[in-house]
């Protein structure tokens, strides 16, 4: 599985995994990631069973420090939050002239360690 999704990143010409197939390979080895799902541009939010608060992050490989460009929203409160912060991230990514691959929305994790992995 994880070889697949390494293939798709290097056909597409990417250097970098986004954040959301970085996620799925760290799960493939058992590490636990926050449930989330991704939209694409444009389209509706369906949070399928997720439960807040959430965390809505850009996902383009024009911002991989996704931070940097304002493109994080956290402590979303409900869907309706969430779904709001989807529209905010997409108006931020178009404003900005970054490709938008869509956005990931998350339950946000409860405070603890965090491992970041470069």
């Amino acid at each position: 599985m994880t070889s697949e999704i390494f293939a798709g990143a290097r056909s597409a010409g990417r250097t970098v995994l986004d954040e959301p197939a970085a996620k799925r390979v760290l799960a493939a080895y058992g590490l636990p990631v926050p449930r989330g799902v991704t939209v694409a541009p444009g389209a509706k939010l369906e949070l399928g069973g997720l439960a807040g608060p959430f965390v809505a992050k850009l996902i383009s490989p024009d911002a991989s420090h996704k931070s940097d460009v304002g493109g994080v929203r956290l402590g979303l409160a409900d869907a309706a939050a969430a779904s709001a912060a989807v529209r905010e991230l997409e108006t931020l990514a178009r404003d900005n002239r970054l490709r938008l691959d869509g956005v990931l929305v998350e339950e946000m994790a409860p405070p603890g360690v965090e491992l970041v992995v470069g």
